[in-house]
């Protein structure tokens, strides 16, 4: 290449980064706008939401002032620890008001959209990157999120920081510890998580080799290092074997004689509890116990369930909305109401449309390097809904990645030509349709 083709070059290449750098700059700019709006719009107080929320504000502020992880005077791991240990170090420094939580929520969707688009970029290429950015700054439930105490607000970026970091495989041991210390934290978020470290050890670990080894016994280490002091403080203090003691009932709740797929309310206080060091401890043992000896003796029951449990968690987009409420608590707009079904309609309708274009991608084979690992994180966070309830709020952190494909989907869709999608679109693709 000649002097002036090195110049064109780089003026062209800095003229693309410009580019790139202000759509996604804009992406983020509407993004935060959305979501600003919506939470000065909302009336939303977590206390009078039904739910875990009232509970992580709770134990939130019992932190914050350093009376340890306890719920109403009492130790406790009915919640993992890591998304009211997040709030409570806002409380620290900010105070308890909830706004501010609400715009750290928003910086953490900002960083989901940038970890989006880095992810993006690198397995599918510039323009299906910025167009999952964009789809997901439009996402209803990505809007409405902010505005509430759930810990997806946390479990999202998290997941996908550690997506980015293990797209790589490694040939380090130092890469492998650090992708295992992001695991540890993500599964202390959300423990519905806890495949994920697996699924990318299997990822980096085939083929197998002496270079593969290493790092992947540097992940899991890295990721034990984080989850072994709570596992021990449970035992200790508990008297529990695991991460949370409500593991146990919602394992009841999905395996017994009346279980239908949902989640049901149960009574567990009139359960024969077994004699333990703490109730929750109990509780956690007999539920365990219960719905495993219901799986032996009514496997056919167990399978049938399956599909159902899984189904509610892949397809129902409705979940958002029972975050809609007033300051006191109410559905707003109410359920039944004209507002509540358009309202379920614009959910609803975004998430299977962006489905439907991501398994078209899939069967289509639009897949991009690395697509593989993004894939098995998707199966990874669903996969435990096969066994537990299933619900609509469990597919929420892996929609930026099933975003990603849809994207690939709807560009090469947009082009109707038979040519690959990667010479069109600037995407890096391992084979076109």
């Amino acid at each position: 290449m000649g002097i002036a083709g090195a110049a064109t070059y780089g003026r062209a290449s800095r003229l693309r980064f410009d580019r790139q750098t202000a759509v996604l700059l804009g992406i983020l700019i509407f993004a935060s706008a959305l979501r600003l709006a919506w939470t000065l719009y909302s009336q939303y107080v977590p206390e009078t939401v039904p739910g875990d929320e009232p509970a992580y504000k709770a134990l939130a502020i019992t932190l914050a002032s350093g009376g340890g992880y306890s719920h109403l005077g009492l130790p406790t791991a009915w919640w993992v620890p890591g998304w009211p240990f997040y709030i409570s170090l806002i409380y620290r420094a900010l105070g308890q008001a909830d706004i501010a939580v609400q715009l750290a929520n928003i910086l953490l969707a900002d960083a989901s959209i940038v970890l989006l688009f880095v992810i993006g970029r690198r397995a599918f290429g510039d323009r299906p990157a910025l167009l999952a950015a964009g789809l997901f700054a439009l996402w209803p439930a990505a809007i409405i999120l902010p505005d509430t105490y759930l810990s997806e607000n946390l479990a999202i970026p998290l997941l996908l920081l550690t997506a980015a970091f293990a797209m790589t495989k490694p040939m380090s041991v130092g890469r492998g510890l650090a992708v295992g210390v992001l695991c540890g934290p993500l599964v202390l978020v959300r423990e519905q998580h806890l495949l994920v470290p697996v699924v990318i050890a299997v990822y980096w670990l085939l083929p197998v080799s002496r270079r593969t080894v290493l790092p992947v016994l540097a992940l899991l280490a890295g990721t034990a290092l984080i989850l072994t002091p709570w596992v021990v403080r449970n035992y200790e203090t508990l008297g529990l074997k695991g991460l949370s003691t409500s593991s146990g009932l919602n394992l009841y709740i999905s395996l017994h004689d009346g279980a239908n797929g949902r989640y049901q309310d149960v009574d567990w206080q009139s359960f024969p509890l077994p004699e333990a060091k703490s109730r929750e401890a109990a509780v956690a043992a007999y539920s365990r116990n219960e719905a495993v000896t219901w799986a032996l003796h009514n496997p056919v029951r167990v399978v049938a369930l399956a599909p159902v449990k899984l189904g509610l968690t892949v397809l129902d987009e409705r979940w958002i909305l029972y975050h809609l409420r007033d300051a006191t608590g109410h559905l707003h707009p109410a359920r039944g109401s004209l507002s509540y079904f358009l309202a379920m309609a614009v959910c609803q309708g975004y998430w299977l449309l962006m489905l439907a274009f991501a398994l078209y991608a899939v069967g289509r084979r639009l897949q991009a390097r690395d697509s593989t690992l993004l894939l098995l994180v998707i199966a990874a966070v669903l996969l435990p809904e096969l066994v537990m309830f299933g619900g609509g709020r469990f597919h929420a952190s892996v929609l930026p990645f099933v975003l990603l494909f849809a994207a690939a989907g709807l560009l090469r869709l947009a082009t109707r030509r038979s040519v690959p999608l990667r010479y069109l679109q600037g995407a890096r693709f391992s084979k076109a349709a």
